[in-house]
């Protein structure tokens, strides 16, 4: 659901490994990642477009399917540790919508894991079911 001034994802939290995120496309963990990292996802019922628009950048508009919004992580790589969002670990195998505002949910512009998954830079609200 969109309007002028938010977006509400509806999915279900997951917590996937980098092994099981990356098996589809048989390629292994991009940057060296431990392929044991863990990954929270909002996975969405269907995937759908999304279209980044930033008023700064001069390339405009980048769009995606999406199907995972990361919500957190507990990646191991050769350069340490990152764990963040942590929370959402109770909330596995439960429907959840997050409200974020428009222009807080962007693409990574790196190959950071997990790959094409949205990132959201904070959310406004979010419900559990």
């Amino acid at each position: 659901k969109t309007n002028r001034d938010r977006i509400v994802f509806s999915g279900t939290v997951v917590k996937k490994t980098g092994a099981e995120l990356q098996a589809p496309s048989g390629l292994g963990m991009p940057n060296g990642e431990d392929p044991s990292s863990q990954y929270l996802l909002l996975e969405l019922a269907t995937p759908q477009e999304f279209t980044e628009v930033h008023p700064e950048n001069t390339d405009g508009e980048h769009t995606n399917w999406v199907e995972y919004i990361l919500l957190g992580r507990r990646e191991r790589t050769k350069y340490g540790s990152r764990e963040e969002g942590l929370e959402w670990e109770r909330f596995v195998g439960r429907n959840a919508e997050v409200t974020v505002a428009v222009g807080d949910a962007y693409f990574a512009t790196d190959s950071s894991m997990p790959l094409n998954a949205l990132r959201l830079k904070h959310y406004t609200d979010a419900t559990i079911q």
